[in-house]
């Protein structure tokens, strides 16, 4: 071995591939806290948000749910789906029009539910009465028909509301066999009282 092999000039700290692997690994856990920080105090800004507004999150169902209507109807809502309960005669606006329950009486042996459907889209809107769900108490009604006032088009079970208009009809069901005037209707996950 010849001097020059033995004894060769040592390299500077920023050309060795450890310092540049430790610069990176420093700035990558560095970025990552400061991320794990942002989102984290999202979340809480998020959580804080709802709770001021009286809404949860559920995880498992991935949806939002308001406070108030799970402590008043806390078996029927997580039984049936609902997120939003209203009283009879109030609306439930959407970007595509509005549901209103007028009402639900009993008249000539039957109840009988007035509705609202307004459609603000360029389309026509479908629905099956028969998937509007009316209840007396527990008991769940059974549907006889409907009864057109204006706005309805479509023949057999599928009815349509022109686009830019208003239907108006009534629902008729069975009469309770467990008497009660508790009467509720469920339209998708929306339910009036």
């Amino acid at each position: 071995m010849t001097k020059e092999q033995l004894k060769q000039p040592e390299r500077p700290v920023y050309k060795k591939p450890l310092f540049w692997t430790t610069i990176l690994f420093g700035f990558l856990s560095f970025f990552l806290m400061i991320m794990v920080f942002v989102v984290d105090s999202h979340y809480v800004e998020l959580t804080n948000a709802l709770t001021n507004h009286g809404l949860y999150y559920d995880q498992t169902k991935k949806e939002i749910y308001s406070k108030e209507n799970n402590q008043n109807n806390t078996q029927s809502s997580s039984e049936n789906g609902v997120i939003l309960t209203k009283k009879l005669g109030e609306k439930i606006t959407f970007e595509e029009g509005s549901i209103e329950v007028r009402g639900m009486d009993i008249s000539d042996g039957q109840v009988t539910v007035a509705i609202i459907l307004e459609n603000n889209t360029d389309k026509k809107s479908s629905f099956n009465p028969k998937e509007f769900v009316a209840k007396a108490g527990d008991e769940t009604l059974n549907y006889i028909g409907l009864q057109e006032v204006s706005g309805l088009t479509g023949q057999g079970e599928v009815k349509e509301v022109s686009p830019k208009s208003n239907a108006v009809f009534f629902l008729n069901y069975n009469l309770p066999k467990n008497n009660s005037s508790d009467f509720s209707m469920q339209i998708g996950k929306y339910l009036w009282k």
